[in-house]
C-alpha cells in the first residue's frame, strides 16, 4: 500500500507532466497523415490509447495509430519526406529493428547516424557533433502515460537520450500494449526493474523532463514530435 508521502510524490509528478500543455490551433500545422480513428469502446486498453493520443495532440504532437507494418512504413516515409530528412539519428531499439526502419531510411536515400557502442570520449564527441547536424531522430519509447500524453524512454545500451533531444524533429515508436493509465500505475508496476537514472519523460515537443522533474520549454529538445503507436496483430 502506498503511504501518504509516496502519494504526494506521485501527485507532484503527475501535475508537472500535465503542466503547460495548452496549444492553440493556430500554433499547430496539419498532420503529415491523418491520425487513424481510435474507438473508445472495446476495453480499457483502447480507451487508454484514445486518451494518450488526445493528450499528446493537445500539446502539439502528432499521433498515428498503425495497424499494419505497411502503415508504419508509409507514415515514417512521409515524415522523412516532409522534413527533407537526409541525416537520420536512429537508436538501436529492438522495436525499430523489428520494423526494419533502417531499410526504410536507406530507401529514402538517408544517411543513418547510429549510437556508438562502448564509445571512447573522442567517439562520443563525434557522435554528438553528428547528432547536432541530424534532421530527424527516431527512437523507441518503452511506455506511454495516458493521463498526460507522456512518453517514457529508458536509456541504456539500445536507447540513448541524445537521439531524442538533439535533432530538431523526434519520431518515437511505441507499442500500444505498453500504455499505462498514469504515472502512479507506471511506478507501481515498473519501478522494481528500473533505475531513476535510466528514465526520461517527454510530454510534447520541446517539453522534456527527467526524473528530477526539471521541465525545459522551447529551448532544448525537438520542436516537433511524432509518435507512432503500434496496434498490430501478430504477423
Amino acid at each position: 500500500m502506498i503511504d501518504e508521502q509516496k502519494r504526494a510524490i506521485l501527485t507532484s509528478i503527475g501535475e508537472n507532466l500535465r503542466s503547460q500543455r495548452v496549444v492553440s490551433e493556430s500554433d499547430r500545422e496539419e498532420p503529415v497523415a491523418a491520425t487513424m480513428p481510435i474507438s473508445s469502446s472495446g476495453g480499457d486498453q483502447e480507451a487508454r490509447v484514445q486518451k494518450f493520443a488526445e493528450e499528446l495532440t493537445a500539446v502539439g504532437a502528432r499521433v498515428f495509430l498503425a495497424h499494419t507494418r505497411e502503415g508504419v512504413h508509409r507514415y515514417i516515409t512521409e515524415v522523412i519526406d516532409r522534413h527533407s530528412a537526409r541525416r537520420v539519428a536512429l537508436s538501436a531499439a529492438p522495436i525499430l529493428a523489428d520494423l526494419e526502419i533502417e531499410t526504410l531510411i536507406r530507401a529514402s536515400h538517408g544517411e543513418i547516424i547510429r549510437p556508438p557502442r562502448a564509445p571512447s570520449s573522442l567517439e562520443l564527441r563525434e557522435y554528438k557533433r553528428r547528432l547536432m547536424e541530424a534532421d530527424l531522430g527516431i527512437t523507441g519509447a518503452a511506455f506511454g502515460l495516458a493521463e498526460s500524453g507522456t512518453l517514457v524512454l529508458l536509456t541504456g545500451e539500445t536507447e540513448g537520450r541524445l537521439a531524442s533531444l538533439l535533432p530538431p524533429v523526434h519520431l518515437a515508436v511505441l507499442d500500444a500494449s505498453h500504455i499505462f493509465p498514469g504515472v502512479a500505475e507506471f511506478i507501481i508496476e515498473a519501478h522494481s526493474s528500473l533505475r531513476s537514472s535510466d528514465i526520461i519523460f517527454i510530454t510534447g515537443p520541446s517539453r522534456t523532463a527527467d526524473i528530477e522533474l526539471t521541465l525545459t520549454v522551447g529551448v532544448h529538445g525537438p520542436k516537433e514530435l511524432y509518435v507512432v503507436v503500434l496496434a498490430m496483430n501478430s504477423e
